[in-house]
Parts: C-alpha cells; sequence; structure tokens
C-alpha cells in the first residue's frame, strides 16, 4: 500500500475514532522510575523514624533501664532514658536536665564539665558557663571513637578502623638491599591520643593504625591510674602459661604489687573517685582477687568471698553487697561496710527495708549512697549516717528520684 492509499484510507475514519485513538497514545505509562522513587520515599521515612527513635533511647533490643550515675562536685549525674542526662542537688533536693539524649551518644563527668560523643565528635559541656567545646573529632574512615576521662584532666581518645590496609616498610639488609614495601589488610586497627580535657590539644600520640594482631600495645586507662599525687601504672611481668601476659602494679615507679597477685588484663576499674577497686588474679591458681588503690597511694588487698560484692568506695571504707547461700541459690542480706585501715567489717542498717531490692547497684561519696537496679527506672538517695567513732552505721532513706516524673 502506497502512501497515499494510506492517506485516502484514513480520510474514512470518523473524527471521535481518531480522537479517541489519540488520547489513548497520550495516556502515560507507569514507570519503573515512579516506582522506585515511591520506594525511596517510603524508606527515607522509615529511615527517618528509626534514627529519631534511636536519639531518643527507643531500641529494637532490650536493655536495662538505669545504671549508677556519677558523683562530681557533690552533685549526683545519671542517665534517664529517652530523656538525657539529668543532675540531682542533694542539698537543694531537686533534678534538673542537663544534656538531651538527642544530642549525646555517650557521656562521662568530672568536675570540669560533662564530656560527650555525638556521631565521631567529642565535645564538654562547661559545668560553670553552660557552654558548649567541640574537643575533637575523628577522620571520616573511623569506623567508632572511644574516650575515657582520665584522673588528671587529660582525655584518653580512642579511634577504630575497621578493614584498614597497614603499609609496612622492611629493614633493607645486606643479603636485600632493594626490599619493597609490603601492605595488608587487618580487620582491626586502633590509634590512641591523650588530649587536654579543657581544649582538646593533642599532647601524645600513644599509637597510630595499631594492628590488632601485630604492634598493638594495651591502651593508656588500662595501664595508667591517677589518684592524688600518685600515678599507678602495671608493667609488664611475663606470661601465664597460656600466653596471655600478666603485669605488676607500680606506684611512682616503686614496685607495690601484693605478695602472690598479679594482673592478666590490665586494670578493670570498677568505680573511680577516691579509691579505685580494680581486679586482679591470685596465686599460681590464678583465682580473682580485688584491689583497693587510693588518691592517698595505699595499697589494700580485699577478700573476696563467693557471698560479697565489692562495689564501691569513699572515706576510708569500702562498701559491699552480702549474701548468704540458701539451699543451692544466694540470698541477699544487705549493704556491708570494710574499714580499710584496721580490716574491721559490718552490715549497715536500713530504715526503709521496703527499698532494699533497689540497692542492687550503688556509688557514693562518702556522705550520700545513690543506688538504682537495673529491673527500674528510678534511682534512690540514702543519707549515710555514722556513729559515735565517725564509721558509717546506717543508710537513712532521703529520696527517689524517678525519670517517670519528668
Amino acid at each position: 500500500m502506497t502512501n497515499e492509499q494510506l492517506s485516502a484510507s484514513l480520510s474514512y475514519l470518523g473524527d471521535e475514532l481518531l480522537a479517541e485513538c489519540g488520547a489513548r497514545r497520550q495516556r502515560p505509562k507507569r514507570s519503573w522510575r515512579t516506582a522506585l522513587i515511591k520506594a525511596a520515599c517510603i524508606a527515607l521515612v522509615l529511615f527517618s523514624g528509626i534514627y529519631v527513635a534511636g536519639r531518643f533511647d527507643y531500641s529494637l533490643g532490650a536493655g536495662c533501664a538505669s545504671s549508677p550515675g556519677t558523683i562530681a562536685d557533690g552533685r549526683y549525674y545519671y542517665h534517664v532514658r529517652h530523656s538525657g542526662v539529668w543532675c540531682y542537688d542533694p542539698a537543694m533536693g531537686t533534678s534538673e536536665r542537663v544534656l538531651s539524649t538527642f544530642w549525646y551518644d555517650g557521656y562521662a563527668v568530672n568536675g570540669y564539665g560533662i564530656y560527650y560523643l555525638r556521631g565521631e565528635t567529642l565535645y564538654v559541656q562547661v559545668h560553670e558557663t553552660g557552654e558548649r567545646i567541640k574537643l575533637y573529632t575523628a577522620p571520616q574512615d573511623c569506623t567508632r571513637l572511644f574516650f575515657s576521662l582520665l584522673g588528671d584532666g587529660r582525655i584518653d581518645v580512642r579511634l577504630r578502623f575497621n578493614s584498614y590496609t597497614i603499609h609496612q616498610d622492611k629493614v633493607p639488609t645486606d643479603t636485600e638491599p632493594n626490599v619493597p614495601p609490603r601492605s595488608y589488610n587487618d580487620t582491626i586497627v586502633w590509634s590512641e591520643y591523650l588530649l587536654d580535657g579543657r581544649t582538646g590539644e593533642l599532647l601524645e600520640v600513644r599509637q597510630e593504625y595499631a594492628s590488632s594482631g601485630a604492634g598493638f600495645e594495651q591502651f593508656y586507662e588500662n595501664t595508667h591510674l591517677t589518684f592524688g599525687g600518685y600515678e599507678f601504672t602495671l608493667v609488664p611481668s611475663g606470661q601465664r602459661a597460656d600466653g596471655v601476659a600478666l603485669y605488676r602494679l607500680l606506684r611512682d615507679g616503686e614496685d607495690v604489687t601484693p605478695e602472690g597477685t598479679l594482673f592478666d588484663q590490665g586494670f578493670f576499674v570498677l568505680r573511680g573517685g577516691q579509691y579505685a577497686l580494680v581486679e586482679c588474679v591470685r596465686g599460681e591458681k590464678l583465682t580473682h582477687n580485688m584491689l583497693c588503690l587510693g588518691a592517698d597511694g595505699s595499697v589494700t588487698t580485699l577478700r573476696c568471698p563467693n557471698t560479697r560484692s565489692y562495689v564501691a568506695a569513699a572515706d576510708g571504707f569500702v562498701f559491699y553487697d552480702q549474701y548468704e547461700w540458701q539451699l543451692a541459690e544466694q540470698r541477699y542480706v544487705g549493704v556491708g561496710c570494710h574499714d580499710i585501715a584496721t580490716g574491721e567489717e559490718w552490715l549497715l542498717t536500713v530504715d526503709r527495708t521496703d527499698l532494699t531490692r533497689e540497692l542492687y547497684d550503688y556509688t557514693t561519696d562518702g556522705a550520700y549512697l545513690y543506688a538504682c537496679a537495673p529491673w527500674s527506672s528510678a534511682h534512690t538517695v540514702w543519707r549515710l549516717v555514722s556513729d559515735e567513732d565517725g564509721r558509717p552505721a546506717a543508710l537513712e532513706y532521703v529520696d527517689t528520684v524517678d525519670p517517670a516524673r519528668h
């Protein structure tokens, strides 16, 4: 059929039929791009919801409702899920929120301020002025940033890198004068720096891109503790039969390791403050033991029967949970007190027996004891009452700081 014959044939079609055909040709087709855009929008909404929920402590996994806070300058700083960091002033009997949950991913407190992470950046919020200062930002290839506050005001910053490429230069020798550098990938690589706690100034490079498999050293906080004018350090002292490194304890360079005591994993500090309760091992059987290191330079060995759990220390006394065996289970008895100077021990009386279950974990400054339990969101405040000899004798209930009221 020629073009002329085709044109003539179309002239016999009605105008309505031609118009309908034209409309059908112009009808938009569904595109895969449209479906992709809709899916992207849905994913964005879901991601945003999960992110915001995570910023307010809502997660898919289970977690403890509360954990002991930190005492700084007589005030108690503690975390409230879905809210942030709160501060309780025992002199006023009041609490206030000092840092919103949305703004931090981890925090620590000392007398100068509240140190917190937001993403891979470290900030400090100064107590006196409320000013927020950026101290350090990790490089983009850093997988995770960790930090610890040291007793002398410095900050121990640790950077973790995953799947990092390490370049290693071999030293030329007479037999191999031209040895090319080699590279290899390591699953985990660490860098560690010591910073000024007020300005963020770099004070010392401890290690950079150290492979967890070779070249890595113990983190500074695991081998150094500063209390008062004393510096406690751990130094290598051979190995266990299974190859694990062992350490001895020095105080300002002097060996003060109690006889038969060694450390097999660096310092593990249970509580800081005036004293540090640190785990160690004792004897050839390598049974776990506990040392109490003081700001006055004291080193005290604590007995560790299986009916006791040391929790906190202040003003010359160590406080512990006392249990007794009842058939095949341990039954909680109460809070015990150990006199560091004399070794004497006794149980504290409690004026609110209905709240003893909330004394699951606690911290103290010698004047007040702040307690919490993982199954509860509340923190209880107790006053330490002394006897005529100045020794803690009782716990007097003061207040319950319940996040539900906030």
